[in-house]
């Protein structure tokens, strides 16, 4: 017998429950099947540094599942209907007898999965899938009208009480396979990506090396992590949300470490937790409301309030040439990373939204393009979020002045400076607001003035919303 373990964003093979499950069966023949879509739609695309991850991980998991005798099988597809017309092909050329899979949730995705599980079962293959990607499953944590929970905070109040009674149990490794007597071509596990400016140091693709970095955090960062998370200068998070939104470690082991942890961290493991939290309300909102996965938002105006199609200000914004230097660090150290920490993606993404008055989808389509951590339902509603279109509880207008927030975490501008060169000289009393000392003292600099005054902005911002209420 032999069956498929099809690898989406579940890129391990420790507590993976679709692999645990298929490798259940001892004397059956494994495939583990990953397919890349090449020329998907634009708002799904995700980023170079997420792609050479990801091909990293691929070539290290190739070698893994060798020593275990799983066979790896990789594709590169144009689309999602094609990935269904090939899977069905290798179903019938290598006689596959059950179908695995964990669950996937945003609506394209989870639609392909529907349309491809029918014509698998109509061709008399078991399909078996998983709830993998969240702390609790979906559809468990409800209100009292049985119905997802729109406010964070009544869905974290339910969810802890849950895991205070709920153990969160972790599956083992699958053991080596006796045999597999598949043969593949060559030519249909080949990989080819040129390797540019990735940081394997910053981000390890290796287990050992990933659990390294973790346990660093929780052996070292931990303890002032609750105070220090938010400074820009201070590199004090985990960095781990690329492992688990491409699962290289599943939430359940992450949570395992937070609780292992915990012994005089609390402050600390409980804001973790309430990340994971976080995650999961994304996830289940998705799950609940798939049109959430575009455009469709909670919160809808009287009437719509108009956005600028200001390229000049976009450019501005996404190159890091806008006279602000939080927000132009921000950008560079993504431009130039990948990465940015979650304090800059609000300041960032609040500038963006609610001054520059440009439509949230755009930025959040930017995101996805260089975040290496991007994630569909985490993205948009983040940006739902800080557009206050989503699920924010809060009856006031959220925005995050950018002068404040830059005294206040990069006070003396030592972020700034690192990836605003041009600012260099300037005094730390000027760092924030630096214009006016760069036109005395260096007037020939590249460095702009602000493209506006954030003061009417802010004005103009919050008089729209109120026409709208």
């Amino acid at each position: 017998m032999t069956s498929i373990v099809w690898l989406r964003n579940d890129l391990r093979i420790d507590d993976n429950k679709a692999l645990y499950y298929a490798c259940k069966h001892k004397k059956s023949n494994i495939i583990v099947l990953f397919i890349e879509i090449y020329k998907n739609k634009k708002y799904f695309s995700i980023s170079y540094y997420q792609k050479i991850f990801i091909y990293k991980r691929l070539l290290y998991l190739k070698k893994k599942f060798c020593t275990l005798n799983i066979k790896f099988l990789y594709k590169k597809l144009k689309s999602f209907n094609e990935s269904i017309k090939y899977i069905l092909s290798i179903c019938k050329k290598y006689s596959i007898k059950s179908f695995f899979y964990n669950i996937q949730y945003e609506l394209n995705q989870f639609n392909r999965d529907l349309i491809l599980s029918k014509k698998l079962i109509k061709n008399k293959i078991k399909v078996l899938n998983f709830h993998d990607n969240c702390l609790i499953s979906p559809n468990i944590i409800k209100n009292n009208s049985g119905n997802t929970y729109k406010i964070f905070y009544f869905f974290k109040k339910k969810s802890l009480k849950y895991l205070k009674k709920k153990k969160i149990i972790c599956l083992s490794k699958p053991k080596k396979r006796i045999k597999n007597n598949i043969v593949f071509k060559n030519k249909e596990i080949k990989f080819n990506y040129k390797n540019k400016l990735f940081n394997e140091k910053k981000f390890p693709f290796k287990d050992k090396l990933i659990k390294k970095k973790i346990f660093f955090f929780f052996k070292k960062k931990i303890f002032l992590y609750f105070k220090n998370k938010d400074f820009l200068y201070l590199n004090s998070t985990s960095e781990c949300s690329l492992y688990l939104n491409l699962g290289v470690i599943s939430i359940r082991r992450f949570f395992y470490y937070i609780l292992k942890y915990n012994k005089n961290n609390y402050k600390s493991s409980f804001i973790l937790l309430e990340k994971l939290l976080w995650r999961d309300f994304f996830k289940n909102l998705i799950f609940s409301y798939q049109n959430l996965s575009g455009n469709f938002s909670f919160k809808l105006c009287k009437k719509k309030i108009k956005c600028k199609k200001n390229i000049f200000y976009f450019k501005s914004w996404k190159q890091g040439l806008t006279g602000f230097p939080i927000i132009d660090a921000g950008m560079r150290q993504l431009k130039k990373t990948g990465w940015m920490n979650n304090r800059l993606r609000m300041i960032t993404s609040s500038f963006l939204v609610k001054n520059l008055l440009i439509d949230w989808r755009i930025g959040a389509q930017h995101f996805m393009l260089y975040l290496i951590d991007s994630d569909i339902s985490i993205n948009n509603g983040n940006w739902k979020w800080i557009s206050s279109i989503g699920t924010d509880s809060v009856s006031y207008v959220r925005m995050f002045n950018p002068y404040i927030q830059s005294k206040k975490f990069d006070c003396n501008g030592i972020f700034i400076k690192k990836y605003v060169k041009e600012l260099k000289n300037v005094p730390i009393k000027n760092i924030h607001k630096p214009y006016l000392w760069l036109k005395k003292n260096e007037p020939n600099t590249k460095y702009p003035k602000p493209i506006i005054d954030y003061f009417k902005t802010k004005i103009k911002f919050i008089a729209k919303i109120k026409k709208n209420e």
